[in-house]
This record gives structure tokens, C-alpha cells and sequence, in this order.
């Protein structure tokens, strides 16, 4: 796929992925996370996606930027609650 290094940047992309991803969930370190996902959704945007078009169909980069877009503006705008106040029923935004 033309990703260099790959041996080194797979595991971390997949750490970076399983474990910021749960951490989103949770609303463990959101904003941190939030910052690198957009990183590596421009890296496998330019890296791989971008000459096969838009559509995912064909293996596009339309979920790559959905993706990325959406960590950025969790990056940007921070979570909302936490996931403790959610589950016990209180709204407390976390501003």
C-alpha cells in the first residue's frame, strides 16, 4: 500500500485506534486522543485512499475524512459530558 515503515507505524495506528477509541467512548483524555486520530486519518488519507477516489466502495477516502473530521471537532469543541454522569443520570457538561 506504499505505507513506509510499516512494521513500526501498524501497531501503533492499531493501539492508537483500539485504545483511543474506547477512551472516546468513556471520555477518558478526549481532547488528547481527539488530536491524534486526525493525524493518522491524513496520513491514511494521503498514504492510501487518495487515488482510489471518493466513494468507500471502491476503497475512497470518504470514511477516512468522516472520521477525521469528526476527532477534530471533538478536538476542538471537547466532550460534552462524561460517560459517569450519563450512566448515573446527571448532565453535567464538563465546561
Amino acid at each position: 500500500m506504499g505505507v513506509p515503515a510499516a512494521d513500526l507505524t501498524a501497531p501503533v495506528i492499531a493501539t492508537l485506534k483500539l485504545v483511543g477509541g474506547f477512551a472516546l467512548v468513556i471520555g477518558l483524555l478526549a481532547r488528547l486522543i481527539a488530536v491524534l486520530l486526525p493525524l493518522d486519518m491524513i496520513g491514511a488519507l494521503v498514504l492510501v485512499h487518495a487515488g482510489s477516489g471518493v466513494f468507500a466502495a471502491t476503497g475512497g477516502f470518504e470514511l477516512v475524512l468522516l472520521f477525521g473530521v469528526t476527532a477534530l471537532t471533538i478536538a476542538l469543541l471537547g466532550q460534552l459530558h462524561r460517560w459517569d454522569n450519563c450512566i448515573a443520570g446527571r448532565r453535567a457538561f464538563l465546561r
